[in-house]
């Protein structure tokens, strides 16, 4: 019968060795390590839960006055109730003259509710779908998670109509600006750090 040390030998095996580009070879175990540490420094993010959109919708100005606010709590409770990614509702550019129809959703992007007050919302392009994009269904909920009640308030207060990008707010001087990803995020998470869990 073996010995215990010569059945664990066998499991021992030297890695075949690579090139690091600078004439040194360098194991594929280091290789796969560095990998694996490379991923290990992006911290996991925290899902965004219910309670989280009560907080925004808390934090935010929705007495009707704040475009800006009002596009964010749309993009918020659409992001969420859609499990859509926030490059797929929000621009890099607040500016109008950048705006990509083909890209981001116009409001007739955003049809009106049916029988069942569920809203279908055309995405040209989303990370998968690049060319021929995706439609998400917004179903009505009750309560401040409502997608469907946010998108109406913030088209009534800003005035947008169906040519406008979806996202876009009135700013502090009447003009046209299109919320980004940037100031969505920035206001988001400035929130939830307001109010630890």
């Amino acid at each position: 019968m073996p010995s215990h040390r010569q059945n664990s030998a066998t499991f021992l095996r030297r890695s075949p060795s690579r090139s690091n580009g600078e004439g040194q070879s360098v194991s594929s175990e280091r290789l796969g390590s560095a990998k694996g540490t490379a991923m290990e420094r992006r911290k996991e993010r925290e899902p965004v839960k219910e309670d989280h959109l009560r907080i925004l919708h808390e934090g935010l100005d929705l007495s009707g006055k704040c475009g800006k606010d009002h596009a964010i709590a749309a993009a918020a409770k659409a992001l969420f109730a859609g499990q859509m990614r926030a490059g797929e509702l929000l621009g890099s550019s607040p500016s109008i003259s950048d705006f990509n129809n083909n890209n981001l959703p116009t409001v007739g992007d955003l049809l009106p509710p049916n029988n069942t007050g569920e809203r279908i919302l055309r995405l040209p392009k989303t990370k998968m779908a690049q060319s021929r994009g995706e439609k998400v269904i917004l179903a009505s909920q009750a309560g401040h998670t409502c997608p469907n009640c946010a998108f109406h308030h913030h088209l009534q207060v800003n005035r947008l109509e169906d040519k406008h990008p979806l996202m876009a707010y009135r700013d502090e001087h009447n003009s046209l600006a299109i919320l980004t990803k940037s100031d969505f995020l920035t206001v988001t998470f400035g929130l939830r750090k307001d109010y630890p869990e």
